[in-house]
């Protein structure tokens, strides 16, 4: 089903309205009500900033006291807003808005994932970004299921189970 954010699209999964969310993180918060599958695909993260501004942004901690769009609801808001307290996080529906956000020059860089940054980023032909870091923060995406459908899971677990990651 259609959602108009990534809150949303947790939201429908918590509310029973769909069943299973294909791509996504564990998280303590989200473990609540959702079971989750094995990790089926890793991938790294990336800080995105504007091309013609200093690139000194490499590490998160290159943007204390700056200003990091992330997608509202996104596992990195947790970390950021626990582990990095001096960075202003700026909290949007989509990567894409975070992207937009950081073309237009209204804040200093975006994290968000690798795969859909560079895919992003070429579709909205933002030729005025640069990927200028990858933190050592690794999407690990998972199957999601709600938690009152248990056979599901199983199920969902031997489909991942059965992808041949070579």
């Amino acid at each position: 089903i259609p959602t108009a954010s990534w809150i949303a699209t947790l939201e429908a999964l918590r509310e029973g309205k769909c069943d299973i969310i294909p791509m996504l993180n564990a998280t303590e918060e989200r473990q609540q009500f959702i079971n989750f599958t094995t990790a089926y695909v890793t991938t790294p993260t990336a800080l995105v900033s504007l091309k013609k501004e200093p690139q000194d942004i490499k590490t998160l901690s290159d943007l204390n006291g700056k200003t990091l769009a992330v997608t509202n609801g996104y596992r990195f808001q947790e970390i950021i807003s626990r582990d990095y307290p001096d960075i202003t996080l700026i909290l949007v529906d989509s990567e894409r808005d975070a992207l937009e956000l950081v073309s237009q020059g209204h804040v200093h860089a975006m994290l968000g994932s690798l795969l859909l940054v560079i895919q992003q980023v070429e579709q909205l032909q933002l030729s005025d970004l640069l990927i200028t870091g990858i933190p050592d923060l690794y999407d690990q995406l998972r199957v999601g299921v709600n938690k009152h459908n248990p056979v599901l899971r199983q199920i969902m677990e031997k489909v991942v189970q059965a992808i041949d990651n070579t």
